[in-house]
């Protein structure tokens, strides 16, 4: 063990350990409650639209539990496939406007199974820098080659296009992987000019929307909504940041969703997403396409602006603000000094970010007040 008392020691004292909050309860999307009885404005959640506490999706989860019970018990191949499973795939399939869906437990099981299943050795992925540690691992553990590119630069990844197309055989598949809305610093993908670089260097092309489905495109169903899916073969997305509830899903057509569903290790040999999870992300997906919906989505669209305003910063559509500080015991003490003032917002430190870019992670609510946000404003700036 001497070996890992080492590496902890390491990492305390760079300030990277990492610590476990827990929470004695969740009364509301903005207040959390720790074991010890604080209790602080939440700023640190991806429930966006505050549907994790929305009452009809947890009478659908109850419902669910009383007629399956809590586990699936089972793989979905085996016997742990519920009509409520195939009805939700349905769903996010219509809403999607594709031929299928398949859902996971989890979106980084998503990730994983998707660029597992569509690359095989020879092939290379070509994947922004920035993206979340699930996309990196699907590309580490696939047999295909992986290389970075620049974080939302189109001419460094036509660079490098350019230079492995001088080389590419026949058969030989091209992957490019990125987010839409990226998870740290709450930016936005060039989708339109990765399209567009697609038609001219014929790359497969996989966009994750975890942090973009509920809340951006039309009725909140991501940015990738207006392109096809031969202009986006797989749009992988997430059941639990604006859904509320758990899970991930990925769109397209139907050959490539049956290649996932025979190929993938993350979905054969996984129990299948429980019961209540899938139930209350159906009813979640219709509030979102509902006109109630539109009305969290347009709040939280307001909080977005008032908070840039307040903060005096760019305005930006993602929930997502990124407060840069570049040094880890500077953040943990503004996370620390934030907390005495009753505010939740987490610091977020290398390896998760670059290191030198190191910030507090603030996510907004459609339920955040407009006090609750001036608030805090003013917190960071004193």
């Amino acid at each position: 063990m001497k070996r890992e008392k080492e590496k902890l020691e390491s990492l305390r004292k760079q300030n990277l350990l990492r610590k476990i909050e827990t929470l004695k309860q969740k009364t509301s999307p903005t207040q959390l409650t720790l074991e010890n009885g604080e209790i602080f404005l939440n700023f640190s959640s991806n429930d966006y639209l505050g549907l994790s506490q929305h009452p009809e999706v947890i009478q659908k989860a109850i419902t669910a539990i009383k007629k399956y019970g809590i586990g699936s018990a089972s793989s979905r191949i085996i016997s742990g496939t519920l009509s409520s499973h195939q009805a939700l795939e349905r769903d996010i399939a219509t809403a999607k406007k594709t031929e299928k869906a398949l859902t996971f437990s989890t979106g980084y099981m998503t990730n994983l199974a998707t660029i597992t299943s569509l690359s095989q050795q020879g092939d290379f992925i070509f994947i922004d820098e920035l993206s979340h540690a699930s996309l990196f691992d699907g590309a580490k553990l696939s047999s295909a080659t992986w290389r970075p590119f620049q974080h939302n630069n189109i001419n460094a990844l036509e660079e490098i296009l350019q230079k492995y197309s001088q080389r590419r055989k026949k058969d030989q598949r091209f992957l490019v992987v990125t987010e839409a809305v990226f998870s740290m610093d709450g930016d936005i993908a060039p989708i339109k000019d990765l399209v567009k670089l697609k038609k001219k260097y014929d790359f497969f092309l996989i966009i994750d929307e975890a942090h973009s489905f509920g809340i951006l495109g039309k009725n909140g169903l991501g940015l990738c909504q207006q392109f096809s899916s031969e202009e986006i073969e797989a749009k992988i997305g997430t059941l639990s940041k604006a859904i509320g509830s758990s899970g991930g899903y990925v769109t397209g057509d139907q050959s490539f969703i049956e290649i996932i569903l025979q190929k993938s290790r993350p979905f054969i040999y996984s129990t299948s997403p429980l019961p209540a999870q899938v139930e209350a992300s159906r009813i979640a997906l219709q509030i979102l396409q509902s006109k109630e919906g539109e009305k969290l989505r347009k709040q939280l669209r307001e909080n977005i602006k008032l908070f840039c305003e307040f903060l005096k910063i760019p305005q930006q559509e993602s929930p997502i603000i990124s407060y840069l500080i570049g040094n880890s015991t500077q953040a943990l003490e503004l996370q620390k000094a934030l907390r005495k003032k009753g505010y939740f917002v987490p610091a977020i430190r290398y390896p998760t970010v670059p290191k030198g870019t190191e910030r507090l992670r603030i996510s907004l609510l459609a339920q955040h007040s407009q006090k609750d946000l001036k608030a805090l404003a003013k917190a960071l700036s004193h």
